[in-house]
């Protein structure tokens, strides 16, 4: 399911790749300003898988796109705009790719689909578009 959802992204021209060190100061945003009120990552873990040290189940390109499309707003780099000089269009990108990634893998749940979930709701919702954000909040429940 993962591999469809990546190649649907591409192919749908969707599919979002920044370095390593934009994809580190990201996760430092998250780390610093989400993970601490909406604890739904545990960082341990996380960080293991992404750094390739366990099985991998704790990281998935659908979880990463979800955490970089709400940090991203933190961020003042502006390669992370949709447009370089309108700071509400940051982190754009990574939520349509989010966004294809979890249709994909909606039918296989696992813990790393439920996080994403949680945090593209609030991401969705911090657009104003509430009734969307609580649809993607709906996907925990599955």
């Amino acid at each position: 399911m993962q591999r469809q959802g990546l190649a649907a992204a591409a192919q749908l021209d969707k599919l979002v790749a920044i370095p390593v060190e934009l994809q580190q100061h990201l996760l430092e945003l998250y780390w610093q300003w989400q993970n601490p009120w909406n604890y739904v990552i545990h960082k341990g873990a996380f960080m293991k898988s992404f750094r390739g040290e366990d099985d991998g189940r704790h990281c998935s390109p659908l979880l990463l796109s979800s955490i970089f499309a709400i940090d991203a707003r933190y961020s003042d780099q502006v390669e992370l705009r949709s447009r370089p000089d309108d700071p509400s269009m940051a982190g754009d990108a990574f939520c349509d790719q989010a966004k294809i990634l979890l249709l994909y893998e909606s039918e296989a749940p696992t813990i790393t689909k439920v996080q994403a979930a949680c945090i593209l709701a609030l991401r969705i919702m911090s657009d104003g578009k509430e009734a969307l954000g609580w649809l993607y909040a709906g996907m925990l429940c599955e």
